[in-house]
């Protein structure tokens, strides 16, 4: 996977290096993308004030998460996990 400031993410067969999809929506560039842990899932954090979430299977966005007043810098997942 990658981020940029072009304001997509994009997923990549890591074998053939074929583009699988193009997450597209932020307005703004890209600070951080990152899977959840089964890999179904990518979270993405723009400086358009926003995270979204994206089926990885299909590219799909799922949520956009809203409130930030300014650019929203990180992502990460928690595990439901609990021991």
């Amino acid at each position: 996977m990658t981020a940029s400031a072009d304001g997509t993410a994009r997923l990549w067969d890591a074998e053939g290096a074929a583009e699988l999809h193009v997450l597209s929506g932020h307005g703004d560039w890209l600070n951080d993308a990152a899977w959840d842990g089964a890999g179904t899932r990518v979270a993405t954090a723009s400086w358009d004030g926003t995270a979204r979430i994206w089926d990885a299977g299909t590219g799909k966005e799922l949520v956009i998460l809203v409130g930030h007043t300014q650019g929203v810098l990180d992502v990460a997942w928690m595990s439901q996990e609990r021991g």
